[in-house]
């Protein structure tokens, strides 16, 4: 056995889990597409969601709007016939 693999060996024996874990989350990123990618899909998900969220916001004031617009029209029937 040469040093090159005695060193292999010694590594590979006085490696801990979180070494482990970190270089295979290392490689797994290796493999992955880019970080500029990735950055980009955040910002994309990121806009989507405020998106959503407005969308949410809008469709509750409307709700709102129409629930009291009923009410009133209620309101005003009951005033009428009572």
């Amino acid at each position: 056995m040469d040093n090159r693999e005695r060193f292999k060996v010694q590594t590979f024996l006085t490696t801990t889990r979180a070494e482990v874990n970190d270089r295979s989350a290392h490689l797994i990123s290796l493999l992955s597409p880019s970080p500029t990618v990735r950055q980009s899909s955040r910002k994309r998900r990121r806009r989507i969601r405020r998106r959503r969220r407005r969308r949410r916001r809008r469709r509750r004031r409307r709700r709102r709007r129409r629930r009291e617009e009923e009410e009133e029209d209620d309101r005003e029937k009951a005033r009428r016939d009572g």
